[in-house]
């Protein structure tokens, strides 16, 4: 959901511009369905973000919430002992950043609410596109019109493979940043338990940044970041080769009789890789004792 900072732009309207629901063009009567297609792909990735940057501020908010409940266990069981002010500092940073996340939590809700309705309603006018599109040809064919459809179906392709990597993307710096917080933090650790024997503020820091590589690496060997953008960049590859062999007749579809029945393979080989990529999805969703059994 960031967006980038235009020259000459304050910051309360970069921020106001960045976490504002997003909006969308009016949409003419004589839309062709292709168009309003593509609107609805990107508008559900718009969806896909907002509720992305919700899950992240709670995660955000749970996260400084249990290392203010670990700081206060700690000095209650007399196993950290710490200056007034630097109890007050810590404390405060800490409720800082989880009325912060709540905050932002909300906001991302609130554009999750704001798109689904704009979504629902490109929904039902792209059904209807295609109904007065269908009636208009209805004295065609049943293969001409089908042939049609399938076009727009290639056309409808290339978003998906957008889609597909820009997830892919977004998964990989999500594993980098968590693995190099894991590595960076494992390294700081261990010189600041060395350091900790004379200094009681080092034993603090070790503790938190041990706490917060600790959680580093549970998000990201639970979540396998890296499998789900390896299993989309893969997706994305393979659409793409059945997008552009199915127009320049090479491969799978040099030996294809005629165009009909080219792009009804190309529509069956796109399907299945979508339908595989959902099954690697859910199989990294399913958890350890699931798999095992």
């Amino acid at each position: 959901m960031a967006a980038e900072s235009y020259r000459g732009e304050s910051f309360v309207s970069w921020l106001k511009r960045t976490f504002k629901a997003p909006t969308y063009r009016n949409i003419s009567d004589d839309e062709p369905s292709r168009s309003v297609r593509r609107i609805v792909i990107r508008t559900e990735i718009d969806l896909k973000k907002a509720h992305a940057g919700r899950v992240a501020a709670l995660w955000i908010a749970i996260t400084f919430a249990a290392a203010l409940v670990a700081l206060v266990l700690l000095e209650n069981l007399k196993l950290l002992t710490l200056d007034s002010w630097l109890h007050l500092l810590l404390v405060s940073v800490a409720a800082a950043a989880i009325l912060g996340a709540v905050l932002l939590a909300l906001i991302f809700s609130w554009n999750c609410a704001t798109i689904r309705e704009n979504l629902a309603l490109m929904r039902e006018f792209y059904n209807e596109r295609v109904a007065d599109e269908l009636g208009v040809a209805e004295q065609e064919d049943d293969e001409l019109k089908l042939l049609k459809v399938r076009h727009q179906y290639r056309e409808s392709a290339s978003v998906v493979i957008d889609e597909y990597r820009q997830q892919a993307a977004k998964y990989k710096r999500r594993h980098d940043r968590f693995q190099t917080i894991t590595i960076i933090g494992s390294v700081v650790t261990s010189a600041i338990t060395t350091a900790s024997v004379s200094f009681s503020l080092f034993r603090v820091a070790a503790i938190v940044i041990s706490l917060v590589v600790g959680i580093a690496t549970g998000i990201n060997g639970y979540y396998k970041f890296r499998e789900r953008s390896f299993n989309l960049q893969q997706a994305s590859d393979s659409v793409e080769r059945e997008y552009n062999s199915v127009q320049l007749r090479v491969g799978k579809y040099a030996h294809c009789s005629d165009e009909a029945d080219a792009y009804r393979f190309f529509c069956q080989q796109v399907e299945m890789i979508r339908d595989e990529q959902a099954k690697r999805q859910q199989q990294l969703e399913q958890p350890v004792e699931t798999k095992k059994e």
